[in-house]
């Protein structure tokens, strides 16, 4: 029930048709793709450049170096507890 069926995509398009005219919607699927394809170039530029240079360390040890990464704040309340 929650689903779109055939009919109700038919009508979506007719309605998109008549609202934007046959002729823009080249222009519209293109600049939305233009824009996929940018978000998707950043979003891996950023994963593929992020600095790391933990890769040759594998599962719980890189882990454990990224959560000291993030709070080292953590660890140095670690150590005054030891000595203590």
């Amino acid at each position: 029930m929650g689903s779109f069926s055939l009919v109700h995509w038919v009508i979506f398009f007719l309605v998109v048709i008549v609202l934007f005219g046959a002729s823009r919607l080249p222009k519209i699927g293109e600049g939305l793709g233009k824009g996929i394809r940018s978000f998707r170039k950043e979003i891996k530029d950023i994963t593929d450049d992020d600095g790391d240079d933990d890769d040759d360390l594998v599962g719980n040890e890189k882990i454990k170096i990224i959560k000291r990464k993030a709070h080292p704040a953590k660890k140095s309340a670690r150590k005054r507890a030891k000595k203590v």
